[in-house]
Parts: structure tokens; sequence; C-alpha cells
């Protein structure tokens, strides 16, 4: 793995004083030879499998990734800004033969995230990982944990046209931005109409909790040819909506909006597993949870009573219906208001609760 830190001018104390949560405190690798030399034009550092060159002649050092054998650019650095707003952005080459994989969780159900434009915040129903493997045998881990954004989109969309041209054929990522206050139903919709062969394509999703922003992926739309853009009838107002072409997004790129350092590492791997292997050992190992927890999670919207909840539970056992675990959602407070009111709302279950541990199942209890 490779460390990079780039800041503005030659200060290193902003890379001392970084704190961090994305990386183990005091983590350790297995040392490597490494060796270093150096040309006019670059500084090379060389392990037994991995050679970084750093461009040397501009204010820019580049960083530049490939196997020992120079036969496979692994990435390069495209561009490196730590802004004077208090902004960071990196930049890394990437093309249509490479697939970017990881970045946490998100409602777009999709796997390949190379040019996908995903905003980088927490939500209900996201979570964010600022860690991506690439099939080129690599991953970076962004050590920023900022309000930021992946692949930023390089084009608004003009949503009062209602119709898009595509400048070139393939495959489009398009981002819609305020999701969850445009459509305040759960339901959202983006569809493209092909105005000569009537093909509709379409984005939708259903949530009660929708994130801020969605991702949606188009694929093999034709070039110069219009599509009809509609967005379900929920909608209070037009959103904003931005798009990139899988066709000349030719980058990889992280941007957070605060920040005073570029902090990333690199992480290389044969393989997608030992890729992945470098990160946890940067992040830490995630530790074995107990046995009951690897099982069946029953969970509905909520029970409303400690007795439907109690019922269900001795249902499963006696139907022979195979669970571990059974969850007690949210509002059974009542009129008590939000939080942890369990044992105000639930009388005596504790006694109760000892005759279904009693039949190895676990309940568990939302309190926030």
């Amino acid at each position: 793995m490779f460390r990079t830190n780039i800041t503005q001018g030659n200060s290193c104390q902003a890379v001392s004083h970084k704190t961090s949560l994305a990386t183990q405190e005091g983590f350790c690798v297995d040392p490597v030879d490494v060796k270093f030399s150096s040309t006019s034009a670059f500084l090379e550092i060389s392990t037994g499998e991995l050679k970084v060159f750093v461009e040397l002649p501009d204010e820019s050092h580049r960083v530049l990734f490939y196997s020992i054998d120079l036969k496979m650019t692994l990435t390069r650095e495209i561009k490196s800004v730590v802004d004077f707003d208090g902004s960071v952005t990196q930049e890394w080459y990437s093309d249509n033969n490479e697939s970017i994989y990881g970045m946490g969780q998100y409602v777009n159900g999709e796997l390949n995230y190379r040019a996908a434009p995903l905003q980088l915040i927490q939500y209900n129903t996201e979570a964010v990982v600022p860690f991506f493997v690439s099939t080129r045998q690599y991953g970076i881990l962004w050590d920023n944990y900022a309000w930021g954004m992946f692949n930023s989109p390089e084009n608004e969309l003009d949503v009062n046209s209602t119709s898009f041209v595509p400048r070139e054929s393939g495959t489009y990522w398009f981002y819609v931005v305020d999701v969850s206050a445009v459509w305040d139903t759960g339901e959202f919709t983006l569809s493209l109409t092909d105005s000569i062969s009537k093909t509709i394509h379409t984005c939708e999703h259903k949530l009660h909790n929708m994130p801020n922003s969605v991702s949606c992926k188009f694929k093999k739309l034709e070039a110069k040819r219009s599509y009809i853009v509609s967005f379900s009838q929920s909608r209070m107002r037009a959103p904003k909506v931005f798009y990139n072409s899988m066709e000349t997004y030719l980058k990889t790129s992280l941007h957070a909006k605060s920040g005073n350092v570029i902090d990333y590492y690199f992480v290389h791997g044969k393989t997608v597993d030992g890729t992945i292997k470098g990160y946890r050992i940067i992040s830490g190992t995630a530790f074995m949870l107990p046995r009951w927890a690897y099982g069946f999670w029953q969970c509905k919207e909520r029970y409303h009573t400690q007795e439907e909840l109690l019922e269900s539970a001795r249902q499963f056992r006696n139907r022979s219906i195979p669970v571990d675990n059974i969850v007690q959602d949210w509002q059974y407070w009542g009129k008590l208001g939000w939080g942890p009111h369990w044992v105000s709302c639930y009388s005596k279950i504790y006694a109760r609760l000892t005759k279904i541990h009693r039949t190895n199942l676990s309940i568990l209890i939302r309190e926030v």
C-alpha cells in the first residue's frame, strides 16, 4: 500500500495534526524492501510488486502507479487540488475497460460505479464507505470524512426543456438532487422515452426514507437522438438533474467540501480479495458477531403491543419456523414521545422475555 498526502505549499503540519475515522490507529504492515531512484523527470519508488512514479518538473507532482514489470498501468493521478476555500479534490485516470466497486450502500441497485455521481453523506437508507476497488488490481481509501462527492457530475440537464440529446452513444449516469424535498410520497421515478422507437428507460425507487440524491444509470442511449424526460406525478417542483457520460468521463474523482490536505491510501492487490485484505489492515479487522446474530432476523414496520410481539415469537416457535431474532421497531412508546420508554410501555415483560430466551430467540429493541 502507498499513502499520498498533498497540502498547500510545503506544510506538513496539516498531516501531522490530522485525525482519522477511517484508519485504525497504529496499524502496521509487513515490511517490504523499497528502492528509490530519480531522474530529472521522476522520482521512482519500487517494491517487489509495485512501481510508483512522482512527476518532478512542475508543481502538480502527479503520482503514477504501475505493475512491477511496467506492463500494466494501475492508475495515475490527473489532478490534485487543495483549494483556498477549504475544499479538496483528487482525480485519477479511468476508462471503460475498468470497473469500480464499493463506496458503501446506495439505493440505485447498481454495482459498477465507474463515472457514477454519488453523494458522500449518510441517510437512513444509505451508508457511505469511502473505499473502492478496481478491476485493475488496486483500491483507494479516501481518508476524509467531510461532506463530499464521488465522481462529481460535469453536465447539468435543463429540466425545463423536457428533452435530453446525448452527444455520444452509450451509458449515462443521471444524478438527481433534492429528491427527499421534491418527492414527498416516498416514490421517485425518472423516465427517458426514445422519441423515435418510444422505448422507455426508467429509474424508479420507492422508499419512505428517501435520500437527498439518487443516481440513475441509463444504458444504450443513442447519440443525437432526442429522449423525453419525465418525472413521477408526485413531483412538487422541478429538481436539479446532472449527468455523466461513461464514454467521456475518463476519470474517478473524490471531492470533499472541507479539508486542508488530500489524504488517501493506494492499496495494491492481485485480486479483489487481496485489495480488500489491504483495506482491512488499514481500517481494522472486523470482529465476529455472536453466533445468534447470523441467523434470520424477523423485522416488520412495528409491533403495536407487547402481546402482539410475544405472540408472534410464540407462533414462530410453535410452527417450527427458524428465526433467531425478532425486532421491536419504533412508536411502541405511544404518547410518551420519541425515545427509550421500553420499560414504561411494556410492563412485566422481563419475565416473559426470559421464557422466550430459553427457546434461543433474541429480542432487539429500537430505543431511538
